[in-house]
């Protein structure tokens, strides 16, 4: 019997997967019971699905996943707490700045903007106190995949700069052959792009494109649409 339920859950997760961009209360309800799970591969693939549709229970849910024993767990609940708006959920998040783990930071970062503007609105990304903030951490972080997410941040508060320092990590990424820095520049470089900084992006890559792997240019030609290349 209970190895039949967790085929169930399975199922129910493949099922919710393929149709997440119209997730029912009761596929909520489901997810929400399965996150209490004794696999943390349905705990983890619970905390990817519940970023799909917000509800007080999904957020509540997700917070205290990031409490999680395993670190996979927690890594997909800080990443889709970027639902939350709540106080408690960006409590949470900033206490995850100083993390062990260079993942959860980066993550917890990028999340504690998306719950700041929405909890506070667009008014929030001018915000001048959160440039500090961002500022403070730059002091001490070591890893460039998170000062991706740091600058990323200070771009979308205004700081035209934090473009640049993106631009900096990403050349030098690549001639190192960081390709794990590479994919998240990539991925931001494709989250920022907009007519406004369309030409500065694209000098960008062009410049780093011969260094790339295959895949990664695979992703910029149909991701980022980098004509000039």
């Amino acid at each position: 019997m209970k190895r039949k339920y967790e085929k169930f859950k399975y199922e129910k997760l493949v099922s919710i997967e393929a149709n997440k961009k119209i997730i029912s209360e009761r596929d909520i309800s489901c997810l929400i019971s399965f996150a209490k799970s004794k696999d943390p591969i349905i705990r983890s693939w619970v905390a990817e699905l519940l970023v799909n549709k917000y509800t007080k229970q999904s957020e509540e849910t997700l917070y205290h996943m990031t409490f999680d024993r395993k670190d996979i767990v927690r890594l997909n609940a800080v990443d889709s707490l970027c639902i939350g708006k709540h106080l408690k959920s960006l409590q949470r998040l900033k206490s995850l700045f100083k993390d062990d783990d260079y993942l959860i930071r980066g993550y917890a970062i990028s999340s504690h903007f998306d719950v700041s503007m929405n909890i506070y609105g667009r008014k929030f990304n001018a915000n001048n106190k959160y440039v500090d903030l961002m500022k403070k951490l730059l002091k001490s972080e070591a890893s460039p995949w998170v000062e991706v997410s740091i600058y990323h941040n200070m771009y979308l508060c205004g700081l035209e700069a934090g473009l640049g320092k993106i631009a900096y990590i990403l050349e030098e990424a690549a001639q190192n052959g960081d390709f794990e820095v590479v994919w998240c520049v990539l991925h931001t470089l494709d989250e920022l792009l907009t007519q406004n900084n369309e030409v500065f992006i694209r000098g960008i890559i062009k410049r780093v494109y011969p260094l790339l792997l295959d895949v990664q240019k695979d992703y910029i030609k149909e991701n980022i649409e980098v004509s000039l290349i």
